[in-house]
């Protein structure tokens, strides 16, 4: 039978929930309003709003008095190393790199989910780690260098299932990320459009290695890049392809989880559409959430963000089966992971964290390559 109308503008108003939204503090009340409109999915904390224990959790307790269905994810990058969005009031560990040099997956599942009772603890649910991308080209060194768990597959991959394993047991997803990966790529996503030449070979028995892990390891979600693959998508970065994100992540590998892109601001996509428009193909792609974090000047406006995605999808650009299935999945995980800190604390350190830590940063006496 053929949705009606009113149905179908109904769904439209919920394609919100497919988003993950930068903001800064002063539009917490929009948030919060938008979230009990159903409106939006989730947010993503940066520097701005999460330098601090005390910030994070203030902003969480504040999001508690929303309706549990009704309460946005929680998210941040908190890789360890030099992708920590919170530096102060929790405990800091040595980065994948200097945990995959060390080569004790088991360290690294403490590690990960110490860093995920203390996330817990200040109402995070969803935490971007870990990079599960094998660094292979020169050219990623730089940028995900220290990001990264090595350069052998067979050695990052259990790396990569001990984190999701530590952080989801201590209570917060995990995302494995940049899939397909990241670690050939010529160029930086940030600034321009990337492109990683390896053969399919290479990339079904070096890069993928780690993601089928994650897989085992029951991860909650995984982030796809705005890199693109001629020997797996000719035309599309992965983050806008369905041969990526359908084919081979859900149909061939089996993935139930919630796909997220990277950022959709970041200029590899940005200087080719806007990043409402990117929203829309990505999830038409296959997409669950997209990320849009607003880090660009000036701001584009919250509202006027769901306001366009929505009509998008009243004028049919987004297939209504489409629209279903991922907001099923982001309702699913969000039953499954339910955020919201319970106090508000300068400090969510423990002591069994700290004495980690302090071991790793002290305990051997050089690290080496």
């Amino acid at each position: 039978m053929p949705m009606s109308l009113s149905a179908h503008l109904a769904l439209c108003k919920k394609v919100g929930n497919l988003l993950l939204l930068g903001f800064v503090e002063e539009e917490l009340d929009e948030i919060c309003s938008l979230a009990m409109e159903g409106r939006l999915g989730g947010v993503i904390l940066f520097e701005r709003n999460a330098r601090s224990a005390i910030q994070v959790a203030s902003l969480a307790m504040r999001l508690r008095e929303l309706p549990l269905e009704k309460r946005p994810i929680l998210a941040l990058d908190q890789e360890q190393g030099r992708i920590c969005r919170i530096r102060s009031g929790v405990t800091l560990f040595p980065s994948p790199r200097r945990l995959g040099i060390l080569d004790s997956p088991k360290t690294t599942f403490y590690v990960a989910r110490w860093t995920a009772r203390e996330l817990r603890r200040l109402g995070v649910n969803l935490n971007l780690a870990p990079v599960a991308d094998v660094l292979r080209g020169e050219e990623a060194r730089d940028l995900l260098g220290e990001r990264c768990f090595g350069d052998d597959p067979q050695k990052v991959a259990p790396h990569v299932s001990h984190w999701i394993r530590g952080s989801q047991e201590a209570g917060v997803a995990a995302c494995a990320k940049h899939f397909p990966g990241h670690g050939s790529a010529k160029g930086d996503t940030h600034l321009e459009m990337s492109l990683d030449p390896s053969d399919a070979e290479m990339i079904f028995t070096g890069h993928l290695l780690p993601f089928r892990e994650a897989l085992k390891a029951k991860v909650a979600s995984i982030m796809v890049s705005h890199v693109i693959y001629p020997a797996l998508d000719s035309r599309f970065p992965a983050s806008l392809s369905s041969k990526i994100m359908v084919g081979l992540l859900r149909e061939k590998m089996g993935f139930k989880g919630i796909i997220i892109t990277d950022d959709l601001e970041m200029r590899a996509i940005a200087l080719k559409m806007d990043p409402v428009q990117a929203a829309v193909e990505a999830i038409k792609a296959g997409a669950d959430m997209a990320i849009v974090s607003r880090n660009s000047l000036p701001r584009i406006p919250i509202r006027t963000i769901l306001n366009e995605l929505e009509k998008a999808a009243s004028r049919g650009d987004l297939p209504p089966k489409r629209l279903r299935e991922s907001l099923e999945r982001v309702a699913s995980f969000r039953r499954r992971w339910k955020g919201g800190a319970k106090e508000i604390v300068e400090d969510a350190s423990f002591p069994g964290a700290r004495r980690l830590a302090k071991g790793l940063l002290e305990g051997p006496s050089q690290w080496v390559e």
